[in-house]
């Protein structure tokens, strides 16, 4: 297709797929968003629904799920949010050779390609409403890469110490 990579990778291409969520007594009119969302979101939302408390915290993963659900989050034409207060828990995303940290509307991806002829392992910086082909690398504003790069290293830490006390 035409977004950048392909399964996995952690470009769209190798982690966008189409969702779709059927829940007549919620979901009356249907309807396409741009409002991104990732696996773990599902677990808290359902359990908010059945009304169980997390036996650990989740840290708001999923929380915006269900407003989602029940269509409490408007978007304007281009997939910007209304309401920013509404933008969703940044995702992370780390394997063994490449890392991925998404907001809203920017996503930092660093790939491996050490192994490739003049490749290097660096951070690319995209913006996901005007680019969703990840075309325009946006590294050049440091500003932003540098406070991206600082969320998701503390990210990535927080989830290695939530590993380290399994």
């Amino acid at each position: 297709g035409p977004l950048a990579g392909r399964k996995g990778h952690l470009f769209e291409g190798g982690i966008r797929v189409p969702g779709i969520i059927e829940w007549p007594l919620v979901i009356t009119t249907p309807r396409i968003t741009k409002y991104p969302v990732v696996t773990y979101d599902f677990v808290p939302a359902m359990l908010e629904l059945l009304g169980i408390e997390p036996e650990m915290p989740m840290d708001g993963d999923g929380t915006k799920l269900l407003k989602l659900m029940r269509n409490e989050i408007a978007e304007n034409p281009d997939g910007t949010l209304v309401n920013p207060a509404d933008e969703r828990k940044p995702m992370g995303f780390k394997d063994s050779k490449d890392d991925a940290w998404m907001t809203h509307t920017h996503k930092l991806v660093r790939t491996d390609w050490t192994d490739t002829p003049g490749g290097s392992y660096q951070w690319e910086l995209y913006n996901m409403i005007t680019d969703e082909f990840e075309e325009a690398d946006l590294s050049t504003n440091t500003t932003l890469l540098n406070s991206m790069i600082a969320d998701w290293t503390a990210w990535a830490a927080d989830v290695q110490n939530d590993i380290d006390d399994l």
